[in-house]
């Protein structure tokens, strides 16, 4: 969640846009949603349209609703961001496509990190960029600018591909002998340099007033599939229900287009990505204030094989691996890794 930086208030979720749970994830994950919800940090996406949803859609039948897109009055949307293919129970059974459960996020994205470190217990020391990670004498020695320390146990939650410094090397480089450590397993290793992330590049916009309905904002969310820059764009007020505020909009761009210009700054691509913006929405006025944002790891493209939550990385003391790259990126692969982490450290600290 990003925040508006002068003066006027505002806020964007240049990120994940909703939080999609499937049918299985809903009830394996009962608890945490109903508590979000309960707490007014979730809330229900409910649809404006007026076509009855299609929950049940034929593979066969998706090619041709994909060419009239909403146009047909199915209820299925151009975008397949909020389906998922479900295979059969039995062989020879046909596959369908399922509506996922969507919800937003009336705080913003952050609400849900905050809630969740909040409920821990933990003290969250932030802003503190590691530099170097080593093993010294049967303890882990972290170093950042600011200081020194040692830990029994370690977890690293950083994308796979920025851990491992691969080629580009990326922004956040860790220094240290972990790395020699990590190769020592032929196997894992080779398994982390399979995985592999998307990019892109975002804009938050920041409006003075309300611009619902008009310079052709009469939508909330709407995707571009046939743009080959700019993929999504949405009020991210009134998607949120905050609909007294001024309007704050998040443009994000398509996969090949960011992978293209992947060399370039956020700061580079601000005025191409604007100016792309208003050639497809040209009654749009200037904003009071422009934030960008370049997520070099985005969503993951190829997770670790067998998606296994995280990976032990050493037995003693433990480094453990975790995240998306171990799952996948949204909010039900972040539990799913939790949880397992949490057992891999009890096993590994023998608690």
């Amino acid at each position: 969640t990003s925040h508006r930086r002068e003066g006027g208030g505002g806020q964007v979720d240049l990120g994940a846009q909703y939080i999609t749970a499937t049918s299985s994830y809903q009830a394996s994950h009962a608890r945490h949603y109903k508590e979000l919800v309960k707490a007014g940090l979730l809330r229900p996406l409910i649809s404006q349209t007026r076509s009855q949803p299609v929950e049940r859609v034929a593979r066969t039948e998706i090619g041709e609703m994909m060419e009239v897109g909403t146009g047909k009055k199915t209820g299925v949307s151009v975008s397949l961001d909020d389906k998922y293919w479900e295979d059969p129970l039995e062989s020879g059974q046909p596959v369908h496509l399922m509506r996922s459960s969507n919800y937003v996020t009336p705080s913003g994205v952050e609400s849900l990190v905050n809630y969740f470190w909040a409920k821990s217990g933990c003290v969250v020391d932030t802003f503190h960029p590691l530099q170097t990670l080593d093993l010294v004498d049967s303890q882990w020695v972290a170093q950042t600018r600011e200081k020194v320390e040692q830990f029994d146990c370690v977890v690293v939650t950083m994308p796979v591909p920025q851990l491992l410094g691969e080629y580009p090397a990326p922004e956040g480089l860790v220094g240290g002998n972990f790395l020699d450590i990590v190769r020592r397993d032929e196997v894992v290793y080779s398994n982390l340099r399979g995985v592999k992330y998307n990019s892109i590049f975002c804009l938050g916009l920041f409006y003075d007033t309300s611009l619902q309905g008009t310079a052709g904002l009469d939508w909330t969310v709407k995707y571009f599939p046939k743009d080959s820059i700019i993929r999504f764009v949405s009020m991210d007020n009134i998607k949120r229900g905050d609909s007294k505020s001024s309007t704050c909009l998040t443009v994000q761009s398509q996969l090949a287009y960011a992978k293209a210009n992947l060399h370039k700054t956020k700061h580079e691509m601000t005025d191409p990505l604007m100016s792309h913006l208003l050639s497809i929405l040209p009654s749009l006025p200037p904003p009071s204030s422009i934030i960008s944002h370049k997520w070099r790891y985005s969503q993951t493209s190829t997770p670790y094989p067998g998606e296994p939550g995280c990976v032990l990385l050493h037995p003693d003391p433990p480094l453990v691996a975790a995240g998306d790259s171990f799952t996948h990126s949204n909010m039900d692969g972040c539990l799913a890794s939790a949880t397992t982490t949490v057992d891999s450290i009890l096993m590994a600290l023998k608690l």
